[in-house]
């Protein structure tokens, strides 16, 4: 039988796929104009820097994401072994 907080749990869940699922996308799309920047910059120091810090950025936000969505299915695993029967 499902407790009561189980609906909000599973929100919850749904909420933070997607936005990982968002997140993800976004980093990727940052990863891909970064390349660009790199094609375009054609040996141009600052738009080559531009070009670095995009990607930097970019795969800090990927990790982050990444970092977060494991950090979630920690938590969540230690909530359901805390419910669990004993």
């Amino acid at each position: 039988m499902a407790g009561p907080g189980t609906a909000l749990v599973n929100l919850l869940f749904t909420i933070a796929s997607w936005l990982f699922a968002v997140l993800l996308a976004v980093g990727v799309i940052f990863l891909i104009l970064a390349g660009f920047q790199f094609i375009f910059a054609r040996g141009d120091e600052s738009k080559l820097a531009t070009a670095r810090s995009m990607l930097l950025w970019s795969l800090i936000g990927i990790a982050v994401g990444a970092l977060a969505w494991f950090f979630k299915d920690t938590v969540l695993s230690l909530l359901a072994g805390l419910a669990g029967p004993h």
